[in-house]
C-alpha cells in the first residue's frame, strides 16, 4: 500500500510544474489565504508571480497566472466576496 495512504495523507494533483512549486512554498511565499478544501476550495494570491492557487476536496491542485497585478487582484477580490457570501449562508457560484 503506498505509504501516504497508509498515514492518511492527501494525495494531490497538481495541474502544472508552478501549481506544485507554489504549494510547496506556500508558508514563506503567499501574501493571503481563504477557505478550505471542505468548502469553496482553498485559495493563495501570490503577488510576486501575479498568481492565485486553488485546492479543492479531491486533491487536485491548479494555478491561475495573471498578466497584471490588477487582473488578478480583481479575480481575488471575487473569490473573497464569494467566499463572504458563503459564509452569509448565501448562494454562491457553484464552481471559483
Amino acid at each position: 500500500m503506498n505509504e501516504q495512504l497508509e498515514r492518511g495523507l492527501t494525495l494531490r494533483n497538481f495541474s502544472s510544474p508552478l501549481a506544485e512549486k507554489l504549494y510547496e512554498a506556500r508558508l514563506d511565499s503567499m501574501q493571503e489565504s481563504v477557505g478550505s478544501v471542505d468548502e469553496l476550495g482553498w485559495f493563495a494570491l501570490f503577488v510576486l508571480e501575479k498568481a492565485i492557487l486553488h485546492e479543492d476536496s479531491q486533491g487536485f491542485v491548479g494555478v491561475a497566472e495573471y498578466e497584471t497585478g490588477d487582473a488578478m487582484q480583481a479575480v481575488w477580490n471575487a473569490v473573497l466576496s464569494e467566499y463572504a457570501k458563503f459564509n452569509a449562508g448565501e448562494e454562491v457560484i457553484s464552481s471559483l
